[in-house]
Formats: C-alpha cells, sequence, structure tokens
C-alpha cells in the first residue's frame, strides 16, 4: 500500500474526521484512533457505521485532561507522521499538542485539521454539522427541487465525506512534499 510505514495520530469524530482517517487507513498508513474516556460520541449512531468508518484502526482511551493522559498523547504524538483532527481551535493545544507543543516534539509531523468553519471568523468555534452545511450551500433546496420542501439525505452526509476526502488529499500532499 502506499502508505505503509505512515503513522497517524487520530483525534475524530462522527463523519468528516473519521472519513479522513478511514481513506488513510485504506491507503495502507497505521492510524491509532485516540478516544475520550466516554468514547467517541459517534459510536452511539449505531454499530455498523461506527465499525465502517473506524475499521483498519487502532483505538486508545485515556483522559487527556490529566497531566498522565497528556503525556500519553505527546507520545503518540512524536512517533507520528500525521495528527488528524477535527475538533474546535484549540482543543489539540488543550490536549498538549497543539502546533507550538508538536514544533518540539516532532518538527516534521503533519497537521490535519478538518473543520466546520475553519480557524478564524465568526463561527470558528462552533462545532461543524453536515445538515447545516448542506442548507447554507443551498443544497437541500437543489435536493428538494424548485417546488418542494428542502430535503435532507442524512445518509448521505455530502460536506462530511467530502471533507474527509479533502483533509486525506491534504496529508497525502503534505506527505508528497515532506
Amino acid at each position: 500500500p502506499p502508505l505503509k510505514g505512515i503513522k497517524v495520530l487520530e483525534m475524530t469524530n462522527l463523519i468528516a474526521g473519521p472519513t479522513a482517517g478511514k481513506l488513510l487507513a485504506d491507503l495502507g498508513a497505521e492510524v491509532t484512533k485516540l478516544e475520550p474516556p466516554q468514547g467517541d460520541i459517534s459510536r452511539g449512531l449505531g454499530r455498523s457505521y461506527f465499525v465502517y468508518l473506524n475499521n483498519d484502526k487502532r483505538s486508545v482511551c485515556f483522559n487527556t485532561r490529566t497531566p498522565e493522559g497528556k503525556e500519553i498523547a505527546q507520545k503518540l504524538a512524536a512517533e507520528a507522521d500525521i495528527l488528524l483532527a477535527n475538533l474546535r481551535p484549540g482543543a489539540t493545544d488543550r490536549m498538549g499538542i497543539g502546533t507550538e507543543a508538536l514544533a518540539q516534539l516532532n518538527p516534521n509531523i503533519i497537521e490535519t485539521h478538518v473543520t466546520g468553519y475553519g480557524w478564524t471568523g465568526p463561527y470558528a468555534h462552533r462545532p461543524g454539522m453536515d445538515p447545516v452545511a448542506t442548507a447554507w450551500m443551498g443544497l437541500q433546496m437543489a435536493q428538494g427541487g424548485a417546488s418542494a420542501r428542502p430535503i435532507f439525505l442524512g445518509q448521505l452526509a455530502v460536506s462530511d465525506f467530502a471533507a474527509g476526502a479533502m483533509g486525506t488529499l491534504g496529508a497525502v500532499m503534505a506527505l508528497f512534499v515532506r
């Protein structure tokens, strides 16, 4: 596989982030998914959905709010080629593996962040959700048709899957440049 030997430390949930991790794993990367003590919030969506987006990954669980948890996260990040997260801005800083910490721990690591609204702007700290994105871009109106009500095709989650794919593409391009 093209990414054999590449290590990914993933901190994601729901669809967009896990999709990026799944695609990296499908390409041969060794993906370690870090879950909080209560587990990934998408586990409650149903077993098959969670398993599909998280197959071929290892899962570890510890609390990064503790000094011991931060130390474990830093050890994993020090050995990773890619850090993959779909958390709001500042979350990886609080976990002890933000950009500044990574510069000391592992200056060659590639940070891939899949966010709903980017790092700056009025909505940057809001969680991103596919239904909101498809509504804002007019996709729900297009799916409903000119004379019908808007429709959200929940299982499709086109914005989330596209965001995950773009995150994967960005990570692979960064690996190529590195």
